[in-house]
């Protein structure tokens, strides 16, 4: 039988992740993750480029923003043609222009921002958001929580939504980063938030 996984050790690791004394200053920690991903480039070129599902995400994304930019296309006869175009969707696999015109169908027959106070909507190709510094005590680090939409209520309360494609589940832990984030962004207001899927209309509970 041939031999397991075993983990490995050897000077070389433990000097990429640990400086000699006196060395400190030229040390990175980081070194060893760069290295590593530097033999493996194509592999990881190829992670950086959408999948699928996050690129029908991303134009969902961007469909619900050009119709809240130009509210006058969800009436208009050739208002999903014009969105389409905007997405250049023509330029898509077949399978990525037939589900986002079926978002982009959903949103018309229910536009759920019309009307509503936005705060901030994505356009989904904003790339890296910058942190939100948390503070705990003598405890601090970055929080990163990019946000689809947020508004705020007629009551005052800022609610944060995200939005879901295909059999995407809603994740309540999502939502509680999120919550975290609006207590620092807006602490004199309550907040909520909650999802909601772009092809299947079903909403989240508050």
């Amino acid at each position: 039988m041939g031999q397991g996984w075993l983990p490995s050790a050897s000077y070389n690791l433990w000097s990429l992740s640990d400086s000699r004394v006196g060395q400190e200053f030229w040390f990175c920690d980081m070194k060893r993750g760069f290295n590593k991903v530097r033999h493996k480039e194509p592999q990881v070129k190829a992670l950086l480029e959408d999948n699928k599902h996050q690129r029908i995400g991303k134009l969902a994304q961007g469909g619900v923003y050009e119709f809240y930019q130009n509210p006058q296309l969800l009436s208009q006869s050739e208002g999903v043609e014009k969105v389409a175009a905007i997405l250049k969707l023509n330029q898509e696999p077949d399978e990525v222009q037939e589900r986002i015109i079926g978002i982009l169908n959903n949103y018309c027959k229910e536009p759920i921002l019309v009307d509503k106070q936005i705060i901030q909507l994505s356009k989904g190709d904003e790339g890296f958001p910058s942190p939100i510094i948390i503070e705990e005590g003598n405890y601090s680090f970055n929080l990163y929580a990019p946000t689809d939409c947020t508004f705020k209520q007629t009551d005052g309360t800022i609610h944060i939504l995200d939005f879901k494609t295909g059999k995407s589940d809603f994740d309540r832990r999502q939502a509680y980063v999120y919550l975290l984030a609006a207590s620092y962004l807006y602490p004199q207001q309550p907040s909520v938030a909650s999802f909601y899927n772009l092809e299947t209309c079903l909403a989240s509970d508050i």
